[in-house]
């Protein structure tokens, strides 16, 4: 069932096949049902994906874009969630902040100072699972290694 959103229907979990121009619109072929036409097509699926499609986007590729396209690396990212007891103090003076110099946390947040909410407690840690970062893994069987920033 399509989801209207400001005069546009958004379809979700709609395997597209096939993009091709016919009189100046977009026919979208699926999986599954007829083709449709439209006036405009956003893709929003993973590269590999839209290298696969058939119809008339394939010509609109240049060569050089579909190199870049296939280019393209992906890297897994987990976000880790602390909770503390209430009242718990954490004295640093930022309320998130990136981490440029960790091979494994990108990002922190205080999230209680990141909301102005004095009540509640909690860390928000995000990282990468790259496997070119070799170095000791974040969490480990359950533990979080310390990381002094």
């Amino acid at each position: 069932m399509p989801k209207s959103t400001k005069g546009a229907n958004i379809r979700f979990r709609q395997w597209v096949t096939q993009i091709n121009l016919r009189n100046n619109k977009w026919e979208v072929s699926k999986e599954t049902g007829s083709p449709e036409q439209f006036d405009i097509v956003v893709l929003t699926m993973p590269v590999p994906q839209i290298l696969l499609l058939k119809g008339d986007i394939v010509n609109l590729i240049s060569e050089h874009q579909r190199q870049e396209l296939e280019s393209v690396s992906y890297s897994s990212r987990y976000a880790l969630g602390l909770f503390y007891e209430a009242g718990t103090k954490i004295d640093v003076p930022w309320a998130g902040q990136y981490i440029t110099s960790n091979p494994c946390i990108r990002f922190i947040s205080i999230d209680n100072k990141k909301r102005n909410i004095g009540y509640k407690s909690c860390c928000q840690l995000s990282w990468p699972n790259d496997s070119s970062s070799e170095t000791s893994p974040c969490v480990w069987r359950g533990w979080i290694h310390s990381f002094q920033f």
